[in-house]
């Protein structure tokens, strides 16, 4: 079975498709002449397809009808010809009246007379019907509309169809694979091809009764065999007024109009234009071959366009001939201007229609739509550099009067609108934007190619496209201490943007108390002047910033809320100034609105959400600036943040809304020109504060990050690609309300900016690359920060920070790549450091240079990190840090008091390369032993002896015999304990101890035989997605309980840290053999491991041995591929829950095969295999699984 086409179309537009049966309904009607059938629905064509004595009667279509639910039909074979055999044949009338038939689907590669009408034959006809968008695939007799016309008497008229034949065994075309009887007033567009011979753009066969006339075809006829024409393969009929202007392209025997014309064949006011990439000589420009007694009077072919000077008949004529009329009319052609070669008026030029060349009266031209078939860069691209072009490519040749500023906007979130040069290629279908200006730092760029773009012959595209990507931002892992500008008003909002016009960004901030606008000009190096002030006239609830009236400079929004209730939109003068504003009424208790080209048109509209009103606003850009009368779309939901994305990857702006009454959000899918679907709710499962969107996991669409106030939390939900979201995770960020998504280090992927509120700081949260985060780092800022955003405000190429201050009226600037110094700091990085008074750490700290040690500092669950420079100072007995404290070094050669850890270490012969040295204070792993543990972990293992020195305060002796204490190191995370041979020094403060050994771990010391709560066993048990732990005690002494951990390893070999999913009381002191259990649910990954952390009451904490446990899937799932975009190596996942026959192959968007990466019987488990994409080009391609009753398709994205 293959049926990719229409999996694939499912896919690419992010539609489901969904297998169902397929159901008859009889239509109404008796079936005869006076009481036809009427087919209007799907359900009545396919009871048509089942009910072979209804063939000879009487049919009327009376509304147009989507077959594209035909792609699934017959177990992937699709739609049933009508007529569908040499003896089954359709006799009867079919009268489309001017309806449609869109999207069937038919796969009978091994079939013949295959079409929507297989087999046509006595004395009945078809007409006015359209068949549009078929993908047709058949052995011999294969046509669009009909396999097989046989008999003389059948007529076709007034038909056309549209999309992709295809006849395995020869004998197709876009209409009709062969005819007998007439057709007229009939084209086809669709691209034919085949294997085997005849091959024709409108019919493959014209047998000796058949006549054509008045029809054309514009479709491409590809064969590697011959008798290939762009209009008809083989002729052996008659052909009057017909024309072709597709490529054609064969063995021999390759016409622009007839590939051959049969002995008895006869071609009259005819013509060709389409190109025949052909060497062979018996090729022409009109006719391949002419058999002997073939008749061709009165026709002509373009020397030019088809690239030949010669034909088996006919006249070459240059292309500004073939545009003349008096070509033809000297040839007895009947032209509407004249009446000498008749007054039926058969033909027209009028210069326009059919590019120039000459058309039939009775067709009203349609330009071929434009397409586009690739733009770089891709939508949702990262990491862009800021002097990149923008590239489009299209399908037609493009006029170069309609591609400029206005039909193709460059819309920046910093800079505004672009100007730019705008060039086409030699061939007119490569456009090339080259801004004026370099994008701005992290700016994001919206392209909109509006439609009133044209191709040549004036077609437009059939929707506008409207994408985005993000510009490059260098690494900005650090922030000098917040620079604090007054404003005054009470601050909530701002903006960063070229207010003046000198190229560098200025501040703009909203202000709920005074109602205003505060403008800051940068003095070019991101330092700010004093506030000037302009009215909003209204409580700001909501301010963004855009271009409005496409000056080049961003206008600004304001959502007034209390009694306003309306929009206050602020038109930026370019001088540092703002006009006054103009205000446009909303719905009731609006607190949100979003910018966004939603009709594809060019410039930006608005879009509010009426929280208490359960509607959405639409207000249409005039193109000035000024905005048309809102339309309102109704809503289930208390919207209280929105934004604009195309989330469902279709070209047109979308919407997201979330909702805090209703702890959830709602997709709003635009229909393409500015309205939208009722909407589809998502769970959050919190009260949602604020939004934002960006493609945090590479994939190329666009994922949803919200925040939760309340909950402290940041959330983000992957997009599947459609525009609906799952795979919910949760982030810790303080306080977190305002977010923003920026690559604020650099690296190429969006991290994760919240303004915490009351926690008067701001977190970072930083991407690993796949969509999921590291845990927050927090920065300090000013009095009630309000809400944050990110620019390059001193033009150095990385993102700084910008946060307003309501209550303590300032804005805070953070200038980043700057290391500041800091006193008593509780998180951040420094510099240096000094605490000189007691303090606990809220987050981590790192320092790369000195941390001073005056006073005592608890990390916490925190960690110092004195990285690969920094050292500890000043550390005594009394202020000994207590917590965790790390550093990094090169270590190959003799290293002593590692980082002021108290650490030396010696490798002799080894080079143990970058290592890390972790040092737990506060922390026993035995019940009399000190409380410090060293964990050394080096690049490369010795493969000799070395030796190490540890030291450890007084203060640490934790009450222990020093007589009896010895060196202690575990290999297996604290299990199983071994004493090291160790000479120590107890007399001194601080103590040490020096032992020599080849392998690194876990150290600590304690008293001869003193050992941890042991174990009497632990054993785990894989059941499909659980595992069950079970483990039990001899006896227990103090013993709080058991905190279960996880680390999971998958299928790419890369582990997770480690992670508690759950705790167990112990039974405090006991010489009982205790027995515990603990079950660990809906894991998904090849492996998993476990150990018990088992907690004294005194904090004390020793670990188990680590068992793993190897999982098989209780589910088929195929995974999205590892990296993506990728260049040029990609690795793809899959689970199996049973031994299975798979198939995993490889293809483009057309549905062509790239490769088979797999194809055979494959055992139950995780899965993964590497796909190699070098001989590719850049784009989207798919990838599909099938397994027993299993399938499933993803995108992957190669970037090169």
């Amino acid at each position: 079975m293959n049926h990719a086409k229409a999996l694939w179309t499912a896919v690419l537009l992010g539609l489901s498709t969904t297998l169902a049966a397929q159901t008859a309904v009889q239509p109404s009607g008796a079936g005869t002449a006076g009481d036809p059938y009427q087919i209007a629905t799907l359900d009545n064509l396919y009871w048509v397809t089942q009910n072979q004595s209804s063939w000879s009667g009487y049919f009327i279509q009376t509304a147009n009808i989507n077959a594209s639910a035909t792609s699934t039909w017959d177990g992937g074979a699709g739609f049933t010809p009508i007529g569908n055999g040499s003896t089954n044949y359709f006799t009867g009338s079919y009268n489309g009246k001017g309806h449609t038939i869109t999207g069937i689907y038919i796969n009978r590669p091994t079939v013949d007379y295959v079409g929507v009408f297989g087999l046509s034959h006595g004395t009945g006809s078809i007409d006015s019907l359209g068949v549009k968008n078929v993908n047709i695939t058949g052995k011999r007799y294969v046509g669009g509309l009909i396999g097989l016309n046989n008999s003389s008497t059948r007529s076709v008229s007034n038909t056309y169809s549209t999309g992709t034949v295809k006849g395995n065994s020869g004998t197709a075309g876009g209409l009709v694979g062969s005819n007998g009887g007439s057709i007229t007033n009939s084209y086809s567009t669709c691209n034919v091809s085949g294997s085997s011979t005849t091959i024709g753009g409108l019919v493959g066969f014209n047998a000796s009764s058949g006549s054509i006339s008045k029809s054309f075809a514009t479709g491409n006829a590809t064969s590697s065999s011959f008798q290939v024409g762009g209009l008809v393969g083989q002729n052996s009929g008659t052909l009057a007024n017909t024309y072709s202007t597709g490529r054609v392209s064969g063995s021999y025997w390759v016409g622009g109009l007839v590939g051959y014309n049969n002995y008895s064949g006869v071609i009259n006011y005819s013509f060709a234009t389409g190109n025949i990439p052909v060497n062979d000589p018996d090729t022409g420009g009109l006719v391949g071959g002419n058999g002997s007694g073939g008749t061709i009077s009165n026709s002509f072919w373009d020397t030019e366009t088809s690239g030949k000077a010669s034909s088996h008949g006919g006249t070459g004529k240059t292309t500004a001939q073939m545009k003349t009329q008096s070509t033809f009319t000297d040839a007895g052609w009947d032209f509407i201007t004249e009446t000498t070669n008749g007054t039926n008026d058969i033909w027209e030029i009028n210069g326009t229609d059919n590019s120039g060349y000459p058309k039939l009266t009775w067709w009203v031209f349609i330009p071929t739509p434009l397409q586009i078939t690739t733009i770089q860069p891709v939508k949702n691209k990262l990491n862009v550099q800021t002097n990149s072009n923008i590239e489009i490519t299209f399908d037609t040749k493009v006029s170069s009067a309609t591609v400029h500023s206005i039909s193709i906007p460059l819309i920046g979130s910093i800079n505004g609108n672009y100007s730019a040069t705008y060039s086409l290629n030699v061939d007119s279908t490569l456009l090339t934007i080259n801004p004026d200006q370099d994008f701005a730092a992290g700016e994001v760029i919206t392209v909109v190619v509006t439609d009133s773009v044209k191709n040549k012959e004036g077609g437009s595209l059939q929707k506008p496209l409207v994408w985005t990507f993000s510009a490059k931002s260098d690494k900005a892992e650090t922030f000098a201490p917040a620079v604090n500008y007054p404003v005054t008003g009470n601050p909530f909002f701002a903006q960063a943007t070229d207010m003046n016009g000198d190229g560098h960004p200025d501040l703009v901030t909203a202000n709920w108390v005074s109602e205003e606008v505060s403008v800051l000009l940068n003095a070019g190096d991101g330092t700010f002047g004093s506030a000037n002030s302009f009215t909003i006239g209204g409580v700001p609830n909501n301010f963004f910033a855009a271009d409005l009236d496409n000056d080049g400079d961003l206008d600004f929004i304001s959502v007034n809320t209390d009694d306003d209730n309306d929009i206050s939109v602020l038109i930026n003068n370019g001088d540092g100034t703002i006009a006054s504003p103009v205000k446009y009424p909303i719905g009731d208790g609006t607190w949100t609105a979003t910018a966004g080209d939603i009709d594809g048109d060019g410039d930006i509209d608005l879009i509010s959400g009426n929280s208490w009103a359960y509607t959405l606003s639409v207000f249409p850009n005039n193109g000035n600036g000024t905005f048309a009368e809102k339309v309102n779309f109704e809503t289930n939901n208390n919207t209280s943040f929105i934004t604009s994305s195309d989330v469902d990857n279709d070209g047109d702006l979308d919407l997201v809304t979330v909702n805090y009454w209703e702890n959830n959000g709602t997709v709003f899918k635009n229909n393409g020109s500015g309205s939208f679907d009722g909407g589809t709710d998502f769970s959050i499962g919190l009260k949602v504060g604020s939004l934002t969107s960006g493609d945090v996991d590479s994939d190329g669409d666009a994922d949803i990050i919200t925040t939760s106030y309340g909950d402290s939390l940041v959330s983000v939900l992957l997009n599947n690609g459609s525009g609906s979201f799952s795979g919910q995770v949760n982030y810790h960020a303080g306080g977190a309300w305002g977010v923003v998504a920026s690559d604020i280090d650099g690296d190429g992927d969006l991290d994760i900016l919240t303004r915490n509120y009351p926690a008067d700081r701001f977190s970072i949260l930083r991407n690993y690359g796949n969509g999921s985060f590291a845990p927050e780092k927090t920065v300090g800022a000013a009095d009630t920060p309000a809400w944050i955003y990110t620019a390059d405000l001193d033009g150095d190429g990385d993102l700084d920070v910008i946060v307003p201050n309501d209550e303590s009226n300032s804005v805070s600037v953070f200038i980043a790549g700057l290391f500041p110094e800091g006193t008593n700091e509780t998180a951040g990085e420094f510099s240096d450091a000094t605490y000189n008074s007691t303090t606990s750490l809220t987050g981590n700290v790192t320092v790369t240079g000195t941390l001073t040690v005056g006073g005592q500092i608890t990390t916490g669950s925190n960690t110092i990190d004195l990285g690969t420079t920094g050292l500890l100072s000043g550390e005594t007995s009394a202020n000994y840090i207590q917590g965790s404290v790390q550093a990094t070094r090169v270590i190959s050669s003799s290293q002593s008091n590692i980082g002021g850890m108290g650490i030396s270490i010696d490798p002799q012969s080894n080079n143990l390369g970058a290592t890390t040295i972790k040092r737990e204070t506060g922390t026993s792993e035995h019940q009399d032993g000190i409380k410090q543990v060293w964990t050394i972990t080096p690049q490369t293992q010795p493969s000799g002896p070395v030796t190490v020195t540890l030291s450890w305060p007084s203060s640490n002796d934790n009450g222990v015999n020093l007589a009896d204490l010895v060196v202690f190191k575990s290999g297996d995370g604290g299990e199983n304990w071994d004493v090291v041979t160790a000479v120590l020094n107890t007399d001194s403060d601080p103590r040490t101890a020096t032992f020599t050994i080849t392998s690194f771990s876990v150290f600590t010391l304690g008293e001869t035989g003193s050992l941890p709560v042991e174990l009497a066993g632990f054993s785990a048990e894989a059941f499909g997605d659980r595992v069950n732990l079970k483990w039990s005690t001899a006896t227990e002494t103090n013993n709080s309980g058991w905190e279960v951990e996880m680390q999971e390893s998958g299928v790419r070999s890369q582990k997770s840290e480690w992670m508690a999913v759950g705790f167990v009381p112990g039974k405090g002191t006991t010489t009982e053999r205790q027995n515990y259990s603990y079950s660990v649910s809906d894991l998904k990954t090849k492996q998993v491991s476990f150990r018990l952390k088992q907690i004294d009451n005194d904090g004390t904490v020793s670990y188990s041995q680590i068992l793993s446990v190897d999982l098989k899937p209780s589910v088929f799932a195929l995974e999205q591929n590892y990296p993506n975009p990728f260049n040029p190596v990609t690795v793809i996942s899959y689970q199996l829950p049973v031994k299975s026959k798979v198939s995993l192959k490889v293809y483009d968007v057309t549905g062509r095969l790239i490769t088979t990466l797999v194809d055979g019987q494959v055992e139950a488990g995780f899965h993964s295999v590497t796909f190699n994409a070098a001989g590719l080009a850049t784009g989207v391609y798919l990838y599909q699984i099938e397994a027993g009753s299993f399938r499933s398709v993803r995108k992957l994205t190669l970037v090169k």
